[in-house]
């Protein structure tokens, strides 16, 4: 009797050694901001430390363009924006993005940077663009690290 007793104590001790373990871990994920990239950027959706927005830089963009309607603006290859009237708009990048145009049309459209964020390094605000017929590549976005 005396050896289940003994046997039935380790395990319980055991057991609850690994609950306790368990739960200290799942806390330490939780609260770490380390780890916090790991679970999610601002808006809630789990992503990976390259893609999390909580370390990396971001900045806005505010375009006008001057031509023909029909302008599509491409981020790191996807479009994110189809233009067809000539109001400004806004851009939301981050370090390392790549800015394209594509002008659907056969008149050269002008694309001026109207307003920019403090921390962009590249483009500069005030800067314009020539666009012709076809795709044409802008610019590689650099950020101001955050400290």
């Amino acid at each position: 009797m005396k050896k289940s007793i003994s046997l039935f104590e380790k395990l319980l001790v055991s057991v609850i050694v690994f609950a306790f373990g368990a739960v200290v871990l799942v806390q330490i994920f939780v609260n770490n901001d380390v780890l916090e990239t790991v679970k999610s950027n601002e808006t809630g959706i789990p992503v990976s430390l390259e893609e999390s927005t909580i370390y990396i830089s971001k900045g806005n963009l505010r375009f006008n363009f001057t031509g023909d309607k029909g302008v599509q603006i491409f981020l790191n290859g996807e479009k994110v924006k189809e233009e067809d009237e000539k109001s400004p708009f806004d851009l939301e990048v981050i370090d390392g993005d790549v800015v394209e145009v594509r002008n659907n049309n056969s008149e050269t459209i002008t694309l001026h940077l109207i307003d920019a964020t403090d921390n962009l390094i590249t483009p500069k605000m005030g800067s314009k663009y020539e666009c012709e017929k076809g795709m044409t590549y802008l610019f590689k976005v650099e950020i101001q690290e955050k400290s």
